[in-house]
């Protein structure tokens, strides 16, 4: 198969910028081991086709607004397409829990549903749909987060905020940490009153091309279930992530 090792290299360059965030010509030079002098050839044609610009206060390149927009509009497609593969699976978790249902991704700080079978119980838990959550405290961002690389995660536990939202939360980075390696360990995640008291969540990550795309969660109020339930659930919710994953591979 013939390819352009030139359009192959700027891919590259603009995969480290949403990396890295932003980066300067030095740093791009170092990552493809090549002169300064060839990597600015390739800085002002991404510049000049409006994919990146140049902070000229500091020197360094970051994504432009119109890259941005672009790769916002695939990940919406990108979260349907995910939505309605993990629909079949849901809906049996929904069938035997009768509780909410969802998909959550990723954001950055954040996580967010992307996708839910809202519980048909009088009392149900509501989320706002555009509401985010913090990662850390939720069982949809811990089975995200544990399956992260090691300098994602470090990015991460750099930036949280530590403040604790209930007196079950986990906001110590070296806890944090070793609860992480325990849930990538065992598969899935429990959320135990960590962000709001009496809610308890199971979360399991979805997988594609051996990274984390999104988390499978289904949330329990502890007026219905209790805590020594969640182990014997969690296997259940785990078998389905298995199945989604396979269908994304």
């Amino acid at each position: 198969m013939r390819t352009n090792s030139s359009l192959i290299k700027g891919l590259g360059i603009l995969e480290l910028i949403i990396k890295e965030g932003s980066v300067r010509i030095v740093d791009v030079a170092r990552a493809f081991d090549m002169p300064t002098s060839n990597i600015s050839l390739f800085m002002n044609s991404l510049v000049s086709s409006g994919y990146i610009f140049k902070n000229d206060m500091d020197g360094r390149y970051h994504l432009s607004s119109k890259l941005i927009n672009m790769i916002n509009q695939a990940d919406d497609l990108n979260y349907r397409y995910i939505f309605e593969v993990a629909m079949p699976e849901m809906q049996k978790l929904f069938e035997k829990f009768r509780e909410n249902t969802l998909i959550a991704v990723l954001d950055e700080m954040v996580t967010r549903y992307i996708g839910r079978i809202q519980s048909d119980h009088i009392i149900q838990i509501i989320n706002a749909e555009e509401e985010v959550f913090p990662p850390h405290v939720t069982a949809n961002g811990k089975a995200i987060l544990a399956n992260l690389s090691q300098k994602e995660l470090n990015r991460y536990l750099d930036r949280m905020d530590n403040t604790p939202f209930t007196e079950n939360s986990i906001v110590e980075p070296d806890i944090l940490k070793k609860e992480l390696a325990v849930v990538r360990e065992r598969g899935y995640s429990i959320n135990a009153g960590e962000f709001e008291p009496h809610i308890m969540a199971v979360g399991a990550p979805l997988f594609h091309g051996g990274e984390v795309i999104a988390s499978l969660v289904v949330q329990f109020p502890d007026f219905r279930h209790s805590r020594s339930d969640l182990e014997g659930y969690a296997e259940i919710i785990m078998a389905a992530s298995t199945r989604i994953t396979a269908l994304f591979n």
